[in-house]
């Protein structure tokens, strides 16, 4: 295993650039050239509409599917990305560029102003993801020369980490089985080759250790998994037959740990559907595209999220839920029956972690169904409660 700072300046470059490209970040700065004042009239022209009134009739622009937005970071130097929310709704783990050119893990209160940097290395460390009891955070770094994962306990003041992949492949967005004692996460064997699901038991926080990792075993191909608490998981992969945008897809994972019912519930002919995440329950799924919203077409924007969308488990009533000029990607649910969706947006120059509640069934109003062939639906109802009391650019 080499040490980080014995690497290259060329290596750290290929990383900076990998993780620039799969998170579609800029590697240079957050602003585009048409972030300009063309751009603010037409957020100020939206946030003069934030306040939906359900009495308003539907015309061609109907009212946005959400209230009550919220900035949840506040950055105009660096890049905040890869939010997720604990379990209890407490705490919010995002990865950020804070103190440097490489990007950290950091820890806060969902509303609270202090932050906690957690990892704290020359190299990179993304994707955290809480485990279903709030202890420990799964995450990527590449501190060894190419992509592995790691675990901290969020409790622990010292940050040690424990390793959990070690090899010269490279491993990205971990994400745990419902239990807690396995992480699935996304694996490359080499420039050029498919990424692939691999999944590894990691066992609870007593019994973790670096000897009692369990072995990884290979499920299918994909890229950026999430895994519900039914045992599916989400995950965007390119799409065949001539196309190299992405889709979403799930996969069931059965108790014998093997997988069946490989399904394709979001896909479009001539955009990305990106970044899926179940909401805690397993009912609803959220996603980001890429190049389908007019203002991303219209300024030639392919590799940035585009806008949130959610629909249901089996891919039904694909609502659209961010409607902005900037860009807005990697989307979480909160929990609880009102939840509320976190995401990453440029939306003020600068890119921060938002959130907003969207209207489902049975409470405050209409969602609008807006279909991914770009047709808009008309404001229906569909029953998508919450039973309960977490891009990369076209290849």
């Amino acid at each position: 295993m080499s040490n980080f700072t014995r690497c290259s300046v060329a290596r750290h470059s290929r990383a900076a650039l990998m993780l620039g490209a799969l998170l579609a970040l800029p590697v240079a700065g957050c602003r585009g050239t048409w972030l300009g004042a063309e751009r603010d009239a037409m957020i100020d022209e939206q946030i003069n509409e934030m306040i939906y009134t359900p009495e308003s009739s539907a015309g061609p622009e109907i009212a946005p599917p959400w209230h009550s937005l919220r900035k949840h970071t506040v950055t105009e130097h660096a890049r905040d990305f890869h939010p997720h929310v604990s379990f209890d709704g407490k705490m919010l783990v995002f990865a950020a560029t804070r103190n440097g050119e490489t990007s950290d893990i950091y820890l806060k209160q969902v509303d609270g102003i202090a932050v906690e940097r957690k990892t704290n290395h020359l190299a990179n460390d993304a994707f955290p993801k809480f485990s279903p009891d709030g202890q420990r955070i799964a995450f990527a770094s590449d501190r060894d020369g190419n992509w592995n994962i790691f675990i901290l306990n969020v409790e622990d003041d010292t940050n040690t980490v424990t390793q959990v992949t070690d090899d010269r492949w490279d491993n990205l967005a971990p994400t745990w089985s419902p239990d807690g004692r396995r992480v699935c996460f996304c694996t490359r064997k080499g420039p050029g080759m498919p990424w692939v699901l691999r999944v590894k038991v990691v066992g609870s926080p007593g019994e973790m250790s670096a000897a009692d990792l369990g072995e990884v075993v290979e499920i299918g191909p994909g890229l950026f998994p999430d895994w519900g608490v039914h045992h599916k998981i989400a995950f965007q992969q390119a799409r065949g037959g001539g196309t190299n945008w992405f889709s979403i897809m799930t996969i069931q994972v059965n108790a014998d740990g093997s997988v069946s019912r490989p399904t394709e519930i979001v896909s479009g002919p001539d955009f990305a559907a990106i970044n899926p995440a179940w909401s805690s329950d397993g009912r609803l799924l959220l996603f980001a595209t890429v190049y389908k919203s007019p203002y991303a077409r219209a300024s030639g924007r392919m590799f940035r999220g585009d806008d949130v969308y959610f629909c249901t488990e089996g891919g039904n009533y694909q609502t659209r839920l961010t409607n902005h000029p900037a860009s807005d990607w990697n989307p979480v649910w909160g929990p609880g029956p009102h939840p509320r969706v976190y995401f990453v947006s440029d939306r003020d120059g600068f890119q921060n972690v938002y959130s907003v509640v969207p209207y489902l069934s049975g409470n405050e109003g209409p969602v609008e169904t807006m279909g991914l062939d770009g047709e808009g639906g008309a404001p229906t109802r569909p029953e998508m409660g919450m039973g309960m009391g977490s891009p990369a650019q076209p290849r």
